[in-house]
């Protein structure tokens, strides 16, 4: 996984694209348990404090429910949703 370490604080960042390759990894068709894959995979990146990691769930939890939300406006098709969040996919996302 392309993740960098920018910062000396230990703040990983990955676009948001990466995080959606992430779930495309996942075998099965359900959006959700994609998701859930998705951020276990990069909960489990490196060891993290209980407070970090609650963090972390309430940030993934914002970011699923965006991704889903565009996922249902794309009508489930991957060229459209694609398409249509080309810009938004490419942006930031930091992992503490």
């Amino acid at each position: 996984m392309d993740v960098s370490e920018a910062r000396p604080s230990g703040v990983k960042l990955i676009t948001r694209k990466k995080i959606y390759d992430i779930m495309k990894g996942y075998t099965k068709n359900d959006i959700n348990k994609k998701m859930d894959y998705a951020e276990s995979f990069l909960l489990n990146f490196q060891n993290f404090s209980e407070e970090q990691r609650k963090e972390d769930i309430h940030k993934l939890s914002n970011l699923k429910s965006e991704i889903k939300r565009r996922w249902i406006a794309a009508h489930y098709i991957e060229e459209l949703f694609l398409k249509r969040n080309n810009c938004w996919l490419q942006m930031i996302f930091e992992i503490p």
